[in-house]
């Protein structure tokens, strides 16, 4: 699951490009892409973009395949609400899109079953190891809006910070590098590499790995 944050619909272009940049890099070049029919999907900009790349677009998706977007989107508005919930009222409404996006990397770091093939549980897998045969990268996966030590050695307010300080973590930041990640220090957004989780450990359930896993196994991940 990929999610892009846009101020308006004329940004759309921009965030697929974004994203078959990204999947190239990988070696997964799309050959399709289907959307809805929105006038920002029928510009002749991106016509022109996916006809120079041989890209077949399509605008009417199977239903299957939208039901299982819509509930993907659903489950993340859930988890997001939630995170911003359990953070006591300390969170401000503004900060809804990294909520949504640090749910969006827990989903992705989730296992699921490869029923299509007949898999047993102990050869689950999680979707991103699926599409890029390697695991995804959990180093900047952490509650949201926890409290953490970031090392930051850019000036802030014109002097060197050589020494840790507290911030309230947001999410992973991966345009920024393997290990970045978006925090809110003194009311403003930085990146950093650098930090310290200073919080206990934290478990995280995901509703629908609790349903399907057999046992009690593989229910939780521990942040």
């Amino acid at each position: 699951t990929w999610i892009a944050g846009l101020s308006q619909k004329s940004e759309s272009l921009r965030a697929i490009q974004t994203l078959f940049a990204k999947l190239a890099a990988r070696g997964r070049k799309p050959a399709l892409i289907i959307s809805d029919p929105g006038g920002e999907f029928r510009s002749g900009e991106l016509d022109k973009w996916l006809s120079a790349l041989g890209i077949s677009h399509e605008f009417r998706a199977p239903d299957k395949h939208v039901e299982a977007i819509e509930n993907a989107n659903k489950h993340l508005m859930q988890a997001a609400r939630a995170s911003m919930r359990a953070t006591g009222g300390r969170c401000s409404p503004t900060l809804w899109y990294f909520a949504v996006v640090t749910a969006c990397a827990q989903r992705n770091a989730r296992a699921i079953s490869r029923r299509v093939t007949g898999a047993i549980p102990s050869s689950w897998t999680s979707p991103h190891v699926a599409l890029f045969d390697d695991p995804p990268d959990i180093s900047a996966l952490l509650p949201f809006y926890s409290v953490i030590a970031a090392f930051d050695s850019n000036p802030i307010n014109g002097r060197f910070v050589d020494k840790a300080v507290l911030a309230r973590y947001l999410a992973p930041a991966a345009d920024y590098g393997t290990g970045a990640i978006y925090v809110l220090y003194r009311d403003n957004l930085r990146v950093v590499k650098q930090f310290c989780f200073l919080a206990r450990p934290h478990i995280i359930f995901d509703i629908n790995t609790l349903t399907s896993a057999p046992h009690g196994r593989d229910i939780a991940t521990a942040l």
